[in-house]
């Protein structure tokens, strides 16, 4: 089975409707500030970028690094993108959900 046909959890779904949502403002951060008000609970940092990473892995986002902001201590930042897998996937699980209450 390849690692990308594995079912969604509920956190990968909320993510991956998040980074759809968000698109070109899809920074870790951004997306932290944005499942927190819309889950109204915390969410671990760890537990993010660690769902994050796993994603990834499976194919179903992928990431493009943004430039630096030019002030103190400015960092560059991975703008987090869906790919036509994880969009898919996405389509599929949610329609499952909808079609089979």
């Amino acid at each position: 089975m390849p690692k990308s046909s594995r079912g969604l959890g509920v956190f990968e779904v909320i993510l991956l409707a998040g980074i759809r949502h968000l698109g070109e403002n899809a920074t870790g951060a951004n997306l932290l500030v944005a499942l927190q008000a819309k889950a109204k609970r915390t969410i671990a940092v760890g537990q993010l970028y660690l769902s994050l990473a796993t994603l990834e892995s499976r194919g179903l986002i992928g990431h493009r690094i943004l430039p630096a902001v030019p002030i103190r201590g400015g960092r560059s930042k991975k703008l987090y993108l869906l790919t036509e897998a994880g969009a898919n996937q996405l389509d599929d699980t949610l329609a499952m959900l909808v079609d089979n209450p």
